[in-house]
């Protein structure tokens, strides 16, 4: 990974690093990415303002990249009658191709990738989701529907996460 992907709101000091926010703009992020060395184990301190990443109509948040950085995941949000509503959008960064995946409940939360795949979290009223996307992949694939109900009913079981050769 040659970068560390944040989010951030910046504020009103003179020397800033990161822009004021702008939450009434059209395309707003708080996305940013500061350059690593991971030979060295360092961080680029920025010689400038940063350039907020991501941006897509309404306001980019909570990004998760994939470690050779050639797939993104981020929540974007529009202003809606009632509040927000946070849909799924992810990019392929290598191919400068992304889709939105709108939410059916009320919305998704922070997504994450893991190798190929984004998992992500859909929340409605009643339950949570978890739902995978493959990179090649057309449409959200749901894993566990998680209700009150089922939580009381689950026994005990342990999860074993395969990281590959990292």
């Amino acid at each position: 990974m040659n970068g560390i992907y944040f989010s951030a709101i910046g504020g009103q000091r003179n020397a800033q690093i990161i822009p004021k926010f702008e939450p009434t703009g059209s395309t707003v992020s708080d996305i940013f990415k500061l350059s690593f060395d991971s030979t060295r184990g360092t961080i680029e301190s920025p010689r400038s303002v940063l350039t907020p990443l991501f941006l897509a109509r309404g306001i980019s948040t909570s990004a998760s990249v994939s470690f050779d950085e050639s797939l993104a995941a981020f929540l974007r949000t529009q202003n809606q009658r009632g509040g927000y509503r946070y849909d799924l959008v992810v990019a392929d960064l290598k191919n400068q191709v992304g889709k939105t995946i709108e939410s059916t409940g009320l919305g998704f939360s922070r997504p994450i990738v893991v190798g190929e795949d984004v998992l992500v979290r859909e929340i409605f009223e009643d339950r949570y989701v978890i739902k995978r996307l493959n990179k090649f992949g057309a449409m959200l694939e749901p894993l566990f529907d998680i209700s009150d109900a089922s939580i009381e009913a689950l026994e005990p079981f342990n999860l074993k996460v395969d990281t590959g050769s990292r």
